[in-house]
């Protein structure tokens, strides 16, 4: 019942941090504005990612230190190559934003709706 119940809540936060994006706020939809909130979104959680992969190498660090001697240790040298891992994606995504960015010529904080050209219908 528990676990039923946390899956829910998660399922809830996750669907719930996402439906301003879904909602696009009003602004016609374009692969530029998508492209914009994809790399918002990445903007926003990068640091997040960068934060615990650090503190994951220096967790695993600390545990390679303590396990001296003993079996654990190559448990802990796993834990430090996988938050050595995670910081190069982490990278990796933020470069590919940037790239992305640049190469359409999106500004990361002057996206304004009236920018996007529009489509008329002609009336008949």
């Amino acid at each position: 019942m528990k676990q039923k119940i946390k899956s829910t809540i998660k399922k809830v936060l996750i669907t719930s941090l996402f439906l301003p994006i879904l909602a696009f706020a009003a602004v016609t939809p374009t692969i530029k504005g998508l492209i914009e909130i994809v790399g918002d979104i990445f903007m926003t959680i990068i640091p997040v990612i960068g934060i615990g992969s650090f503190s994951y190498v220096m967790y695993n660090g600390y545990k390679y230190i303590q396990a001296a001697g003993s079996g654990k240790q190559q448990e802990a040298k796993d834990g430090i190559i996988y938050g050595i891992v995670g910081l190069f994606v982490m990278v990796s995504v933020w470069g590919l934003v940037n790239v992305i960015r640049n190469t359409f010529d999106i500004e990361a904080d002057s996206f304004n709706a009236q920018d996007i050209p529009q489509l008329t219908v002609p009336s008949e």
